[in-house]
């Protein structure tokens, strides 16, 4: 998989019908070693209600366990008080997801599965505003649908 490295993000959708394998294509994409080799990964399934505020939540706790993994010096009361904050407001969960994306040095790989609704510009942009914050190029989204105005 390559991402145009000119692109902060690409945004990749996998359209079909119910049980065509989106989700297991999605699946050999994120297992591949390769792609474990250069990006790091989250995945988020998102369902019937596209809610704003679990999917933010869901990849805080990816990026989150990864931070902790990689700074074992951060202290427990730290991660309490982050884990805390994140019952926090969707302005507030976007503001630590951002923070983490920053700092980070390796592209993401993001997989947005079983995504049912269609949603406006301003939603989209809103959700991927801290992604963008990575100072990292050819970042990739991966969107499995079975609607076409999804992708």
């Amino acid at each position: 998989m390559t991402a145009d490295e000119s692109e902060a993000i690409t945004v990749l959708p996998i359209v079909g019908i119910a049980g065509v394998g989106k989700t297991a294509i999605a699946q050999l994409v994120y297992n591949n070693p390769i792609v474990e080799s250069q990006f790091e990964k989250i995945w988020v399934w998102v369902s019937e209600n596209f809610d704003e505020v679990i999917l933010t939540k869901e990849m805080l706790d990816f990026v989150s366990e990864e931070s902790h993994e990689n700074f074992p010096e951060e202290n427990e009361s730290f991660q309490k008080k982050e884990r805390h904050e994140r019952m926090g407001s969707y302005a507030k969960l976007q503001e630590m997801l951002k923070g983490h994306m920053k700092y980070r040095s390796k592209r993401f790989l993001l997989i947005l599965d079983d995504v049912w609704d269609s949603m406006d510009n301003y939603r989209w942009n809103k959700l991927l505003a801290p992604l963008k914050s990575s100072h990292t190029k050819g970042n990739v989204i991966v969107v499995t649908t079975r609607n076409l105005s999804v992708a």
